[in-house]
């Protein structure tokens, strides 16, 4: 009888522990909702935030390009013809003059640079350009009547009044070299072409030569019509301000390789020289330079 229960008794223990075997376990026990694994798969993971990947940070690049601006250059500290000779003029105030105007000047500009992309739309660089010679000229004639005596044309209190006729060619020629830190904003890519702007600030290391010449004749004299001349020349160095804007299209060659074609506007501010005429201090300023400038290029991305 005993062996009969105990087998009964083992047989209803096997049944319960397969039963519970088999049953799917739960997060929170037999009485809870959902499997542990399935708890574990509602859990969100975070997707780990995306890291800016460019193909190219550094870049160089190399410029050519053609200016235009029209000089104005000016003279401070002596009025040309009456400070070298006011002794001989009757009447100042009658002293008339004729400047002519200057005409547009051109200049042919090439460098180059290195550049560095920090996002897909700002890159800055640092060039460095040669701007060919720039003349600037003074030129132009006067007369006025003087008191000269009729041997040697001397001035003299009690000669006789000529009609004198002067010429003035005042010259100057400034060589410069651009170092600009810019800075440019890429827009929205149309295929291979991207349009940017930009702006660029530095300075301007210059040489400017000056070439003073002044002539006088006596009108009317047949023999020997020539009064007088002066010259004076001299050089100096100068280092300006300079600033440009900048307006563009680049076209991808390659991944590697790009052309640019661009307009600049670039602002240099003046430079003067000083020279000693016939015992008069003379400046001589070229003015501010506005040049309008075309330019063409290559850009060369590298790692």
């Amino acid at each position: 009888m005993f062996k009969k229960s105990f087998s009964v008794a083992l047989t209803i223990g096997v049944l319960a522990t397969g039963l519970i075997a088999s049953a799917p376990a739960t997060a929170d026990g037999w009485w809870g909702r959902g499997s542990v694994k399935d708890r574990r798969a509602a859990v969100p993971v975070p997707a780990p935030a995306p890291i800016p990947d460019y193909a190219a940070r550094w870049y160089l690049r190399g410029d050519f390009g053609v200016g235009f601006s029209k000089p104005d250059p000016s003279e401070n500290g002596m009025v040309y013809g009456q400070n070298l000779y006011q002794w001989d003029a009757e009447d100042l105030s009658k002293v008339r003059y004729h400047w002519l105007p200057n005409d547009t000047e051109t200049t042919f500009i090439y460098g180059g640079g290195i550049g560095y992309y920090w996002t897909p739309h700002l890159r800055t660089d640092i060039t460095i350009e040669k701007i060919s010679e720039r003349k600037l000229r003074i030129r132009g004639t006067y007369n006025y009547e003087a008191l000269l005596d009729e041997e040697n044309h001397a001035p003299h209190q009690q000669g006789h009044r000529h009609l004198v006729s002067g010429e003035t060619d005042d010259k100057g020629k400034l060589d410069s070299g651009l170092f600009l830190f810019n800075a440019y904003f890429d827009l929205a890519r149309n295929g291979p072409l991207t349009p940017y702007v930009g702006a660029g600030v530095g300075f301007a290391v210059s040489k400017l030569s000056r070439t003073f010449a002044n002539y006088e004749y006596v009108e009317g004299d047949s023999e020997d019509n020539f009064l007088r001349q002066t010259r004076a020349s001299g050089s100096t160095h100068n280092v300006t301000f300079a600033a440009a804007l900048m307006a563009g299209v680049s076209y991808s060659i390659t991944p590697v390789t790009m052309l640019d074609l661009n307009y600049r506007y670039l602002y240099i501010s003046g430079s003067d020289i000083d020279l000693n005429i016939n015992g008069v201090k003379s400046n001589f300023s070229t003015g501010d330079i506005h040049e309008h400038q075309v330019r063409v290029g290559l850009r060369w991305n590298i790692q």
